[in-house]
């Protein structure tokens, strides 16, 4: 489809259908966002760029579809400097509902030699949320990535998935920030936490 048809078909499903069981999502917005995100990976374009700026430049569209379509672009291999600015943007919209993907793409985008001081504030202040986060604890231990089970319930939390995601940081000019977060948490935060970067830290020295 091109540019027009997709932003039509988005503003035809800007919600989920409510239906029940297994097809909830069959003909909803998340359905289409899904599809979306699955195009943008296998065919990145500059047209596509242009549909997810559109999406987060709109008023009346759901920012799922421009995260989604996002995702699907650090899935492509394409050039994920192309799409920082358009993250950056994200960051100032309401997407309360899309935070495991939110956080994910901050994840990739510091994975780079160069990000930025949005991306680096979004994943500080989302690991420094195990303040106010109960942690949940749904995945087998493994005696190998476990310490006394504290790395698997550290896995399963936002917070928890911030931290391993700011050290994963490549650009050095952030070096001191990290370094300070990772040291409070270390000193301050829960004990499943703390053990999930005691194991990071070696991996991303």
């Amino acid at each position: 489809m091109k540019k027009k048809h997709w932003l039509m078909s988005f503003r035809k499903y800007d919600t989920d259908e409510d239906r029940w069981g297994m097809d909830f999502l069959k003909g909803g917005r998340s359905e289409l966002a899904s599809e979306f995100g699955n195009i943008v990976k296998q065919y990145p374009s500059t047209e596509k760029l242009e549909i997810i700026k559109a999406v987060i430049e709109s008023d009346n569209l759901p920012i799922e579809y421009a995260i989604s379509g996002l995702y699907g672009w650090t899935q492509s291999g394409a050039d994920l400097n192309l799409i920082l600015p358009l993250f950056e943007n994200v960051l100032e919209k309401d997407f309360s509902n899309q935070e495991v993907y939110i956080t994910s793409l901050a994840g990739s985008l510091v994975n780079q030699d160069k990000t930025s001081l949005k991306v680096i504030n979004y994943l500080v202040k989302t690991s420094l949320r195990f303040k106010n986060e109960n942690a949940a604890t749904f995945v087998a231990d493994n005696a190998n990535t476990s310490i006394n089970g504290l790395y698997t319930t550290a896995i399963n939390t936002l917070h928890g998935d911030a931290v391993n995601n700011l050290l994963r940081t490549r650009d050095n000019s952030f070096k001191k920030t990290i370094f300070d977060t990772v040291a409070y948490i270390l000193e301050n935060g829960p004990p499943e936490i703390s053990s999930r970067n005691l194991l990071s830290l070696p991996l991303s020295q």
